[in-house]
């Protein structure tokens, strides 16, 4: 079993996980489920790659962006998993 200060390191990215989803809903509305309605897995897997090349250049050079550093790169990562396992949990595939 995980040891306390691991489980709540873990438990507090998730909870920054939470908070950007439901304050990116509120700014962007619900545009990941409504495109992904539209372009299937291929839209999930588009985004979730996107973040995994934004990481392979982020691991070795400093973000010339703000909010784009490689913590923000995985955050989003992690994110765009969770929005297609529930797009797919609610398709009936998971």
């Amino acid at each position: 079993m995980p040891e306390q200060d691991n489980i709540n390191k873990y438990d507090s990215i998730i909870n920054k996980l939470r908070d950007t989803y439901v304050k990116k809903n509120h700014d962007y509305g619900n545009a990941f489920s409504e495109i992904y309605k539209e372009l299937g897995i291929n839209y999930g897997y588009g985004k979730i790659r996107e973040k995994v090349n934004r990481i392979k250049v982020l691991k070795d050079n400093e973000a010339q962006v703000e909010n784009e550093s490689l913590k923000d790169a995985l955050l989003d990562c992690a994110n765009y998993c969770i929005l297609t396992l529930i797009e797919q949990d609610s398709a009936g595939r998971v």
